[in-house]
């Protein structure tokens, strides 16, 4: 009730009156509403989750690769040419919260972009009783610097693993090759020697993870550079 009424919210706020939730009004459903409420919740999360990871292949960044968009289509509110995606929305804010036009403007040398990492070189979501490899091929395109960041699959929050932080950063320790590539490594154990440019993983739980490279050049832009796959390994 404390809400500013937009008339851009006109449709949303007409789905809601249909259950009974109207500015200006006390909302009292009976025991039969809320129950059917309370399933209509869990499914309608299901949904969403369902959408989101399994949007792909329509979302890939790279033909050859199955790193995904963070905004299906390009646009930061979801608009195709001639209709409001509604699945590439419901797909975003499932496992993210906020949008903005930099975030998809190319804008070389500024800003941030993200690449999502939803599905291994098999295609297969990840498994946290999984060890996987992920290799950063040489001139990383982050003129400030760039991380990985894993989340947990059932909670989009930053995945609970015993570390500091779920990440590697490049402006943080880090183990680099000798052509100045980078190894990034996830699983439950570390590999030998590997601690660095490791993630630990909890078995009981499926992961995500994103690269973010902040201040971004060219070659993230035009595509001349590509991370690799990540691998699982067996």
């Amino acid at each position: 009730n404390y809400e500013t009424v937009d008339r851009e919210d006109f449709a949303m706020r007409g789905m809601l009156a249909g259950i009974g939730i109207v500015k200006g009004k006390p909302f009292k459903p009976d025991a039969n509403t809320k129950e059917l409420l309370d399933k209509a919740g869990k499914v309608g999360f299901k949904m969403a989750a369902n959408i989101d990871y399994n949007y792909y292949p329509n979302d890939k960044i790279y033909p050859d690769r199955v790193w995904e968009q963070t905004f299906i289509g390009g646009s930061p509110v979801f608009e195709a040419k001639t209709y409001h995606n509604e699945d590439a929305s419901v797909a975003f804010f499932h496992s993210k919260y906020s949008t903005s036009k930099a975030m998809v403007i190319a804008m070389p040398g500024k800003g941030s972009q993200y690449l999502m990492a939803l599905r291994d070189s098999d295609e297969n979501l990840f498994y946290g009783q999984n060890t996987y490899h992920l290799h950063m091929p040489t001139g990383i395109p982050a003129a400030n610097y760039w991380s990985f960041v894993v989340y947990d699959a059932e909670t989009r929050a930053l995945l609970d693993n015993g570390q500091p932080f779920p990440s590697v950063a490049s402006n943080q320790k880090m183990t680099k090759n000798p052509d100045g590539s980078v190894d990034v490594y996830f699983g439950p154990k570390a590999p030998k020697d590997k601690n660095a440019n490791w993630i630990r993983t909890v078995p009981s739980k499926g992961w995500f993870g994103a690269i973010r490279l902040y201040s971004p050049t060219q070659a993230f832009f035009d595509q001349t550079w590509k991370p690799d796959n990540i691998q699982k390994v067996k």
